[in-house]
């Protein structure tokens, strides 16, 4: 333990410039005694010259020769106390302490055998865990006065940097993502080019998400990792916005919810109080409404060296406990967000990135009507405009996948808060939506798919079809054919994971265990089956998948019913900061690269060439004389007279010829109106085209009147000319 200890030390050394003084905040009473009223408290420690400073002022009625006491807590553990005679100090303004306004300050050096007792941590370690408390007693051993304040070092592991940064790490993903979906309309191959990314926006949301969502567990957080995790709050919604808040409480006042102990004003004129697995909101009361017993609580908070910060008061006011929060509530209230509104906030924020995207789509097809009244269009730009309202659909559907497993969790945790009614109807209704559509979707691709089982193609028609790749490839693209069916273990450990943090909110084991046991069970499928269809993308989500499953075994080690102690856990918390947070660099540099390669390179010469010749054979071969290949398309070899035609066979690497013993040879030939009519739907012989199948039913006569064509053609002149404008996919089928 000591070795990892040290280093942890050293990489946060590494991190920060080293700092030898810790001093304290915003201070509060610890003693009932009203002999000295108190209206400045300061304290510091140098380690290099081992002096304290100390600063306190106030008033009193009685002059008294009084004994001081420095106490120093620090993860949990009283580790300095020493007490002095200021007389023996030189500190005239205690020796004695006058009937009059005191105003004292001095320096104590502290003896090496008190000095050496404090932890090199406390210095190197941000939002250190401890508290400084200066007892005053009088000759008989009274307790004159009492004050004490947390402790801090300067450093913290909350930078408003990292959230820019991991905000703009989404952002290049974002950017990689749509250059890719655009790339995806004007390709030859029917691959979509944005599922083909080793690194997109998807898993980039997923791991900040996680991130934040880890800090949301009921556990008994360092104070260090606590503040780390609140970095990636702004990835699931929690964005304090003060104007949106107050509409909020605004709305839940008038709609059965308690805005008294929970809302932005409430939550800006008290202080949290960090206390193991919870965390108290204390604001102040006046003193005849009686608060000892929470004043008596602060005081033990202090004494076990808990974080806290809590504002001075006159002798007349003293502090209460509002609330007590753990789990989700304590996260949010740290984001200054109450935890009342988070599920309000994300809806709201959910709302904007939704409409900007849909607005955005549009106005850019409106852009390309107007310019394609004045000049042609690339090809890209012309699908993208009429193709519109299908892009700006699935883009929606992405978004609401990437943020699916979240909102589970607020909408989870709201159904526990029983507060206002219509955000109670809102979390069921979106929930419910969001569900119904993934479902809905998930049912039609097993449909699809199993009708693809059935035609030439097999399986593989599903990422070779185009209308079938640009409706459901977000689902199944990045998987190998093999295994397009993976996305719904995926979708239901995500889900499955938000539904147990906010349901089980309050209960630290659970959620840790039961996350642990979900990743657990997707890592060994993930090294089993290596699903992904590129390499990079089975090492990158193998590798995120199992940085998820280190941090649950990590985190178990923050479960109060362990009682692990807090050096430990402060130790162990550092080790995982360092682990999440070399993993989140290694995925900016990925984007990065992604991004500048999606940019800049260049089309290879042979792809040019492959759809160069596609283009020309259009017009002299039939169409299923086409095959795909790795390098493009290449005609399928000659079929003589009662010979079985070849036919394609996704094999590693490419495609393969081989025999195939059930078609006849006239099948080939499209001399079958059935079967040119198969071709042209998709769909069975024999079968009226339906309203839901892939092939939109207003195109139905459309493609009757092809398949007619095609068969004429055949007859006439032994080969099928396409229409004008038509596009064919590597099978010679119609796309729309």
């Amino acid at each position: 333990m000591r070795l990892l200890s040290t280093a942890a030390v050293a990489l946060m050394a590494g991190a920060a410039a080293a700092s030898n003084v810790i001093s304290t905040g915003t201070y509060y009473s610890c003693s009932d005694s009203d002999y000295l009223d108190v209206s400045e408290f300061y304290l510091s420690y140098d380690k290099t010259s081992q002096n304290v400073t100390f600063n306190i002022a106030g008033t009193t009625t009685e002059s008294l020769n009084v004994t001081a006491t420095l106490e120093v807590t620090a993860y949990g553990k009283q580790v300095f106390s020493y007490s002095f005679d200021p007389c023996d100090y030189g500190i005239s303004e205690l020796c004695p302490i006058p009937a009059i306004s005191v105003s004292a300050s001095g320096e104590v050096n502290v003896p090496s055998e008190y000095a050496d007792k404090i932890p090199s941590i406390a210095f190197l370690i941000p939002d250190l865990d401890g508290a400084a408390k200066l007892v005053l007693t009088s000759d008989d051993n009274t307790t004159v006065a009492c004050y004490e304040s947390a402790i801090s070092n300067g450093k913290t592991a909350k930078h408003t940097s990292v959230a820019v940064a991991s905000a703009a790490i989404v952002g290049a993903a974002l950017v990689a993502s749509g250059v890719g979906a655009l790339s995806s309309i004007s390709s030859v191959g029917v691959v979509s080019a944005a599922s083909a990314l080793s690194v997109g926006l998807p898993e980039v949301m997923s791991w900040t998400q996680g991130l934040a969502s880890n800090g949301m567990l009921s556990l008994s957080y360092p104070n260090v990792y606590s503040s780390f995790a609140q970095n990636f709050g702004w990835s699931v919604g929690l964005i304090s916005w003060g104007t949106l808040e107050t509409a909020i409480d605004d709305m839940r006042a008038n709609t059965g919810g308690n805005t008294t102990v929970s809302s932005y004003a409430v939550l800006k004129n008290s202080t949290l109080v960090n206390s193991g697995s919870q965390a108290y909101l204390i604001g102040t009361a006046d003193s005849s409404s009686g608060s000892t017993a929470a004043a008596r609580l602060v005081r033990r908070l202090s004494i076990d060296g808990l974080d806290f910060s809590i504002g001075t008061g006159s002798s007349n006011s003293s502090s209460t406990i509002l609330a007590t929060l753990e789990g989700i509530a304590r996260y949010s209230d740290n984001m200054s967000v109450p935890n009342t509104n988070i599920f309000m906030t994300a809806l709201v924020f959910f709302g904007i990135v939704v409409g900007a995207i849909v607005f955005a789509l549009v106005a850019f097809k409106l852009a390309l009507d107007l310019v394609s009244r004045c000049v042609p269009l690339k090809k890209g730009l012309e699908s993208f405009r009429h193709r519109c309202f299908l892009f700006t659909s699935s883009t929606v559907v992405r978004v609401m996948l990437i943020v699916y497993s979240t909102w589970a969790i607020f909408c989870c945790y709201q159904f526990r808060l029983h507060d206002s009614k219509v955000s109670l109807a809102l979390a069921v209704a979106t929930l419910g939506l969001f569900t119904a559509v993934v479902v809905a979707y998930t049912t039609r691709i097993f449909v699809v798919a199993h009708k693809a089982s059935r035609m030439p193609g097999g399986i593989e028609e599903l990422y070779e079809h185009k209308p079938y790749v640009r409706r459901y490839g977000l689902f199944y693209g990045q998987y190998k054919s093999k295994y397009w069916w993976f996305f719904v273990p995926v979708t239901v450990a995500a889900v499955a994971r938000g539904v147990i943090t906010g349901l089980a909110d309050g209960h630290g084991l659970i959620q840790v265990a039961s996350q642990l046991g979900i990743e657990g069970v997707l890592v060994l499928a993930m090294l089993i089956a290596r699903p992904f269809n590129t390499r990079s993308g089975n090492v990158i989500n193998l590798m995120i998948s199992v940085t998820r499953t280190i941090s649950f075994v990590l985190l178990l080690v923050f479960v109060e019913e362990l009682g692990v102690q807090e050096e430990t856990s402060t130790v162990v918390g550092i080790v995982l900061i360092v682990i999440q947070a070399l993993l989140t660099v290694m995925l900016a540099i990925m984007v990065v690269i992604n991004l500048l390669l999606m940019l800049f390179k260049k089309q290879a010469p042979k792809t040019l060439a492959a759809e160069k010749r596609v283009s020309e054979d259009l017009t002299e071969l039939g169409p299923i004389d086409l095959f795909a290949t790795k390098g493009g398309y290449m005609r399928s070899p000659t079929v003589a007279d009662g010979e079985s035609p070849a036919v394609p066979t996704k094999e590693k690497g490419g495609y393969l010829y081989q025999q195939a013993r059930n078609q006849s040879s006239s099948m080939l030939a499209g001399n079958n109106i059935e079967m040119a009519s198969l071709v042209a739907h998709g769909s069975r012989p024999g079968r009226a085209p339906r309203p839901w199948d892939d092939d939109e039913a207003s195109l139905v006569s459309k493609d009757t009147e092809i398949a007619a064509s095609a068969s004429s053609s055949s007859r006439d002149h032994g080969q099928w000319v396409p229409p004008d404008g038509l596009e064919l996919d590597h099978r010679g089928r119609p796309v729309f």
